[in-house]
């Protein structure tokens, strides 16, 4: 019997330990070393491959043979899967160099299965083939059992699913037609910069603080939405809840609606979201004159773009006049107080 392990391109020959009977080998591997399984009586000794020394190093604790023993290898131990002859339970263990360790014990498992670990996921995956005589067809049965815990997570047939399921599929292709649509906004809305006039007192808001006003908006929407989903803010805001096995993508949607709401609701009422309070922006209708609140209806047609379209929004961080789409179809303009206003102001209270 001969030993070789595969190096780059290469088949390197291992010298087998002189105290090892071939007749009764089992190889297996923590990681990515090699471990020689040796039956001697009524006991497994195992030994492990140094690849810088070139030797054998023997397991500690000898592994006593059960009842159907299985060994699978694993990225840290050696899986040792065996049942119980009077109940017919299995146990899980983890056989390492640092010693034999109980996983769990009385676990309902087939003793007839297959098993497999996937270390990738740490999950140990065992297949059975079912017979049916009816139909003369075979079918399998799967299940799958976390290693670190011991706790069997699924049983039962394969589930076969696509890359992409329904839902998200359905998600996707509404957010290409709310592309679409805001492509077809930008191209045919006419520009009516001419129309657009600054109240008295107030100069339009530079682009960095309407970025930074609408990104506390969004973090504070994204909070409420994701406590009321048990979902993590930062999971709606930098869109990895899309990819999770759940429908917890539906939270997109939810979190774009609430947007729209909250923000119009303030905005008509106070004149200015939460981010744009802490910002010192108002929202104001272009007119001439006095400082103004917007409609309710001009409130939502701006935050509607804004929310459901967001690169369509963007376009003001380089538009010359600092408006985006939301803006010129609602005739609403993001100002802040002029400089010289708010310091004439500051020097009568200082008079008074």
């Amino acid at each position: 019997t001969e030993l070789h392990r595969l190096n780059g391109d290469n088949w390197d020959h291992v010298e087998l330990p002189s105290d090892i009977d071939t007749r009764s080998l089992d190889l297996v591997a923590i990681g990515s070393r090699i471990v020689l399984v040796d039956r001697v009586g009524i006991e497994f000794k195992a030994q492990i491959f140094d690849e810088e020394s070139e030797s054998w190093t023997p397991l500690a604790d000898p592994l006593p043979i059960g009842m159907h023993t299985q060994l699978r290898s694993g990225r840290h131990a050696i899986h040792v899967l065996d049942w119980d002859e009077e109940s017919g339970l299995a146990r899980l263990r983890a056989w390492s160099p640092d010693g034999l360790y109980y996983i769990k014990s009385g676990l309902e498992l087939p003793e007839d299965a297959r098993y497999t670990v996937l270390a990738s996921s740490e999950m140990l995956i065992g297949l059975t083939t079912v017979q049916h005589e009816q139909s003369k067809s075979d079918s399998v049965n799967l299940v799958e059992l976390d290693l670190n815990s011991g706790k069997v997570v699924y049983t039962g047939a394969p589930i076969a699913s696509s890359p992409v399921t329904a839902e998200e599929f359905r998600f996707l292709v509404g957010m290409m037609m709310l592309v679409m649509i805001g492509v077809l906004v930008v191209v045919i809305l006419p520009d009516r910069t001419d129309a657009m006039l600054i109240p008295e007192g107030c100069v339009l808001a530079d682009p960095g603080r309407r970025l930074i006003a609408t990104m506390l908006d969004a973090v504070l929407v994204s909070t409420l939405v994701g406590w009321y989903f048990d979902v993590g803010a930062a999971e709606i805001l930098t869109l990895s809840v899309i990819v999770r096995p759940d429908n917890a993508w539906a939270v997109i949607p939810a979190t774009m609606i609430s947007g729209v709401m909250i923000s119009s609701i303030n905005e008509w009422l106070i004149g200015a979201t939460p981010g744009k309070i802490l910002m010192g922006l108002r929202v104001v209708r272009a007119q001439d004159g006095q400082r103004m609140r917007p409609r309710l209806w001009s409130a939502l047609v701006r935050n509607i773009i804004k929310w459901i379209l967001p690169p369509v929004a963007a376009l003001a961080l380089i538009d010359p006049e600092s408006l985006h789409r939301g803006d010129r179809a609602s005739k609403t303009l993001v100002v802040s107080p002029r400089n010289d206003e708010v310091s004439s102001s500051g020097d009568e209270d200082h008079q008074t």
